[in-house]
């Protein structure tokens, strides 16, 4: 199936000097990726360009599937996608590699992920700016495919269904439609159900996350900021410690991974 795209705009480049693929034009650099069947798999655009609904000007980087969906964009200039504004230099990547999904983006598309070097309020949550290492551009915001916001790292403390996570720490939520947490870090300890005192930011060494819930909020594991005793066995401080949906001790973690 082919891709609409419309050319909507033109710049100062020759033609002699440009690669025409999905109805687009290319600058013909080294930049330039072509797939075995001859059509662009990334490239700069020489001309202005409305791909899946989205209007790039020209310089913008850009990527495809094999099916001719959208897959990267690499932006110049202040671009609005799907109802965010994106920075210069922010780096799109888009759901889209499955050979079906073409007659569901074909006019529209879904960020898999953004890194940007601007912080970004997304459903309310503060995301963190991605972090730079040289020329590498790391740690950005996530979605699921339904665009919910899946996992950043937030930007400020922030407060969600009363519990207070802490800036600079990763936040990752279920696919629910409301915000519910599943894993993150606490900003201080905070005593839960039963007594459980669990550890925050301002104990713990950084680490991915340090508490992680059930989607019906429930507590499923933490850091212990005191000992704690259930069913007469003693669980010491420091320890991350396991409990089911009820509540109920499940044991020790011998990491945040098991």
């Amino acid at each position: 199936m082919l891709i609409l795209i419309a050319l909507v705009g033109m710049s100062g480049i020759s033609f002699a000097d440009e690669v025409q693929s999905y109805g687009l034009s290319f600058v013909k650099d080294k930049q330039l990726v072509l797939f075995s069947n001859g059509k662009v798999e990334f490239g700069t655009l020489a001309r202005d360009a409305q791909v899946q609904g989205v209007s790039f000007v020209s310089g913008t980087f850009l990527g495809f599937y094999k099916n001719q969906l959208l897959k990267y964009s690499e932006l110049v200039s202040l671009t609005k996608v799907q109802g965010y504004q994106f920075e210069s230099h922010t780096q799109i990547q888009y759901y889209g590699e499955r050979d079906s999904d073409t007659a569901v983006y074909q006019n529209k598309v879904q960020i898999q992920y953004f890194l940007s070097l601007f912080p970004h309020q997304i459903e309310g949550i503060p995301c963190r700016a991605a972090q730079t290492y040289g020329f590498m551009i790391s740690n950005g915001v996530y979605f699921y495919e339904s665009g919910k916001l899946e996992s950043c790292y937030l930007d400020k403390s922030t407060e969600i269904n009363g519990i207070r996570y802490a800036q600079n720490q990763w936040l990752r939520l279920y696919e629910s439609p409301d915000l519910r947490v599943c894993y993150s870090t606490l900003e201080q300890p905070k005593e839960f159900l039963g007594g459980v005192l669990c550890d925050g930011a301002s104990h713990l060494k950084p680490q991915y996350w340090t508490i992680h819930f059930y989607e019906t909020g429930s507590l499923a594991w933490c850091f212990l900021a005191r000992d704690f005793v259930s069913e007469g066995v003693s669980y010491p401080l420091g320890v991350i410690l396991g409990f089911d949906e009820r509540g109920k001790v499940t044991g020790i973690k011998k990491d945040i991974w098991q």
